[in-house]
């Protein structure tokens, strides 16, 4: 579980990496473009997808990391046996909406085989997939973080609260 843990985490930092630099040269070019002659008028679009499948990968990893913004003074009051059940809880709530978030987003992704983005003329279904693409990772990292807290939950406490998992 370990290996393959790894391996997605590699898979997505790479793509994440790759789609900021991308997004930084497409608005670097969008600048450049208002004060020379250049029309870009993809850049917009482009800008706008690229943060797209920024989000959904990130937000896989921020899950996995539990990196997510959150108001924790009266959490850190529980003692470990509260705080292994809210985390439970929370992440049996989060893997449901993502399970459906995968079905509704495959429901759109059919709609999406049928229509095109405005500039690009790009296949909506490219752009929808990005909605899969967040739901399937984040089901997966549920499911490895909910058998984090059964192996260990001492453990997997301490790095949840820490931002990290070794």
């Amino acid at each position: 579980m370990k290996k393959i843990d790894l391996i997605l985490e590699k898979m997505i930092s790479t793509m994440t990496i790759s789609l900021y630099i991308s997004l930084i040269v497409v608005v670097f070019i969008q600048i450049v473009a208002r004060y020379t002659s250049l029309t870009t008028p993809w850049s917009d679009e482009l800008s706008r997808f690229i943060f797209i499948y920024m989000i959904s990968l990130g937000g896989a990893m921020s899950l996995k990391y539990n990196q997510f913004a959150d108001v924790d003074l009266l959490f850190q009051k529980f003692n470990n046996t509260v705080k292994k059940i809210v985390y439970v809880i929370n992440f049996f709530l989060i893997f449901i909406f993502n399970i459906v978030l995968l079905v509704s987003s495959f429901k759109f992704m059919i709609v999406g085989l049928k229509s095109q983005s405005a500039v690009l003329k790009v296949p909506m279904v490219l752009m929808f997939l990005s909605m899969f693409i967040l739901a399937f990772f984040s089901v997966i990292y549920c499911i490895y973080l909910l058998l984090k807290i059964k192996k260990d939950s001492k453990k997997a406490i301490y790095d949840f609260e820490n931002g990290g998992l070794e």
